[in-house]
């Protein structure tokens, strides 16, 4: 019987900016253009080193899509060693600023723990008929570097540059964005420091998280 562990619980509070998908070079200038302007403007500098990783992650559906119907996600990902379990609840966006819950695990391996999610807040969904169903739908395949900063205000932020792919079945689709999650404080500070990089990098704020994108895919 698998161990049922308390999960990590939060609620995601995420701006993805998007870059042209055929310049992924920018991203070298995305990070030096967002750490000078921290420096200018804030006179503040990164709160420690940037982190570089490749990150594979699963999304998990039934084939008639009911999660999507929902407006849940499930995912598996692999951060070098560890395999994390995400659960993502229905959520909202306004202004481009993207809000939703999230539920973690850590998992020994590569296979999905659904006792896990069915000791959950949003357990009541994954009934065992259809937790039989569920599969791999699609995955993304990226190169993530990251970075924490400290906003004014007292506000802290993780900037994130991903670069990679989604991949569904034979299809393809590439990724290159930027994501700014507010880890503390207001998102007041999160606008400022994004409409900062604006001006000089050419962005377009997200409408679509990476898991509508790979349904996209798949139609």
């Amino acid at each position: 019987m698998s161990r049922v562990f308390t999960p990590a619980e939060r609620r995601a509070r995420a701006l993805a900016l998007l870059l042209p998908a055929a310049l992924p070079a920018l991203q070298p200038l995305v990070l030096k253009t967002s750490l000078t302007r921290l420096r200018q403007v804030y006179g503040q500098g990164p709160q420690g080193p940037v982190r570089s990783e490749r990150l594979v992650s699963i999304y998990y559906d039934t084939p008639d899509r009911r999660l999507r119907q929902r407006r849940v996600a499930l995912r598996l990902r692999r951060e070098g060693r560890r395999w994390i379990q995400t659960l993502k609840g229905e959520g909202e966006t306004v202004g481009g600023l993207s809000s939703r819950p999230e539920l973690e695990w850590p998992l020994k391996g590569p296979e999905p723990d659904y006792a896990l999610v069915r000791s959950s807040s949003l357990g009541k969904l994954f009934k065992r008929k259809l937790c039989r169903e569920l599969a791999p739908a699609f995955e993304t395949d990226m190169r993530r570097s990251a970075v924490e900063l400290l906003l004014p205000g007292g506000s802290w932020a993780e900037l994130s540059i991903d670069v990679g792919e989604i991949r569904a079945g034979r299809r393809r689709e590439p990724i290159c964005e930027v994501e700014i999650e507010l880890t503390a404080g207001a998102p007041r500070a999160l606008f400022d420091f994004a409409f900062a990089l604006l001006r000089e990098v050419p962005f377009e704020v997200g409408r679509l998280s990476k898991a509508e994108r790979g349904y996209a895919l798949m139609a």
